[in-house]
Order: C-alpha cells, then structure tokens, then sequence
C-alpha cells in the first residue's frame, strides 16, 4: 500500500489500484526475518537461515552465540527463541543480530 492516503485515496477514486513494490537484498530479507521471527512463540527456523546463505547464516550462529550463553535466547526443536528476559532486550538482540551488506 501507499503510505500517503491521500494519493491512495486519490488513486483509488480514479480506479486504479495503488502500490509500490520494495525489492530486499538477501540481507535485508535475513534482517526482517530475524527482527519478526524473534518475537513470535516459534522464534527463528534455523533451517529458514541456512536456506539463505552460508555466509549469513554463518553470521547468526556467531553473533547469536553471546545471547544463548546468557540465557536471553535458547535453543530448542530448531528454533531460537527470546527468553522471558531477551524479549525485554528484543530490540537489542536483534540488531545485534542483524546483517550489514
């Protein structure tokens, strides 16, 4: 959807139907993935990750290393999951988490 209603409106009036399409690098793709997956009761297929890309799922086993030792993130049935205590650090953890083309 537009973020302007007003031109949505306006293009809607006018019978047609108003989008813009966002192309995402892999990376970008990895990062809303993390960022929204982190906060669900499944947490982050860890099979998803890997069917992106060695170099970035490289990149989360490493950098979500600290988080499982500190308990803020377990592991369990091949899904990261935030702790009751990581989902007071999700914002944190997940940028911590997030990959930088």
């Amino acid at each position: 959807n537009i973020a302007n209603n007003a031109l949505y409106i306006k293009a809607i009036e006018a019978g047609q139907v108003p989008f813009e399409q966002e192309l995402l690098t892999s990376g970008q793709q990895y990062n809303e993935y993390v960022m929204t997956a982190l906060r669900t009761m499944w947490g982050a297929d860890e099979q998803k990750i890997r069917e992106m890309g060695a170099p970035i799922a490289g990149h989360f086993l490493r950098a979500v290393e600290p988080y499982l030792k500190n308990g803020t993130v377990v592991y369990a049935s091949g899904h990261y999951r935030l702790s009751k205590a990581g989902k007071l650090l999700a914002d944190g953890i997940a940028a911590d988490l997030f990959w930088v083309d």
